[in-house]
C-alpha cells in the first residue's frame, strides 16, 4: 500500500472515530431486557401492546402479579424507542417504555411496575436509585 493510500485510510479511520464520538454512534451495543409487571390491582388483567419504529411485539394480557418481558439490542445510532399502550377495565394509557437517551446507560435489565396512576422502574444492573416513578404519557399511542 502506497503512502497516499495509507494517509487516506488513516483519515477515514480518524473521521469515523470522530463522527462516532460526536453523534453518539456506537460500534457495539448491549442487549436490553424490559420486564413489565401488572400491579394494577387484584383480579384486574392488564393488556399491553409494545412497538418501536421497526418492531411490533403484539398484544399481551398480563394477569395481576404477572410479567411480560422482551429483549432487544439498541441501534448503533442511539435512536431506539419502544412505546407501549396499556389498557385495563375502562382505562387506556401509554408510555415510552424505552427511550435511548433516558435508558441506554441505566437499563440492561429494567423491571417496570405498572399501577393505575404511574409506572415505576428499577434497573437491576444499576447502582442508581432503587425505583423511579413516571406519570403516564399525555398522548395515547394506538
Amino acid at each position: 500500500m502506497g503512502y497516499f493510500a495509507k494517509q487516506i485510510l488513516l483519515l477515514l479511520i480518524s473521521l469515523t472515530v470522530l463522527l462516532s464520538m460526536c453523534s453518539g454512534l456506537r460500534f457495539k451495543t448491549h442487549e436490553v431486557k424490559e420486564c413489565i409487571r401488572n400491579d394494577i390491582g387484584f383480579g384486574i388483567d392488564l393488556t399491553v401492546h409494545c412497538r418501536s419504529d421497526d418492531d411490533d411485539l403484539g398484544v399481551h394480557d398480563i394477569l395481576y402479579g404477572g410479567v411480560y418481558s422482551f429483549s432487544f439490542k439498541p441501534n448503533i445510532f442511539g435512536a431506539t424507542h419502544f412505546y407501549c399502550s396499556f389498557s385495563w377495565q375502562n382505562a387506556e394509557k401509554s408510555f415510552d417504555i424505552y427511550k435511548d437517551e433516558r435508558d441506554y446507560s441505566r437499563c440492561e435489565d429494567c423491571s417496570w411496575r405498572v399501577t393505575e396512576h404511574y409506572l415505576c422502574v428499577s434497573a437491576t444492573d444499576s447502582l442508581a436509585s432503587p425505583e423511579t416513578c413516571y406519570d403516564w404519557n399525555s398522548k395515547f399511542y394506538l
